[in-house]
């Protein structure tokens, strides 16, 4: 079934700053069971991670609460930029 009547004869073109090589690649999960459990999984660290430095810094100054929280979350989005480079040539093959 086609979902578009648009067809694309050249490859996505993705900027080498968002995507690895294809050696460097993750496999991704073959059963959706795993995938689902990885999101599951990587959505809880986030949440859990962020409450933890909520936690640990709520009884600082206000604008070192506030730092600690963009710092942390600054490093989150880092490491999904991370993870999302070794993942996108596997979900583009």
């Amino acid at each position: 079934m086609k979902q578009s009547a648009t067809e694309f004869s050249q490859p996505i073109q993705i900027p080498k700053w968002l995507c690895s090589s294809k050696e460097d690649a993750f496999p991704l999960p073959k059963k959706p069971m795993y995938g689902i459990g990885l999101a599951m999984l990587f959505h809880s660290f986030w949440n859990g991670s962020s409450w933890l430095v909520s936690i640990v810094f709520s009884e600082t100054h206000d604008l070192v609460f506030l730092l600690a929280i963009l710092m942390w979350t600054a490093c989150l989005i880092g490491g999904l930029w991370l993870i999302t480079r070794k993942i996108l040539p596997t979900a583009l093959a």
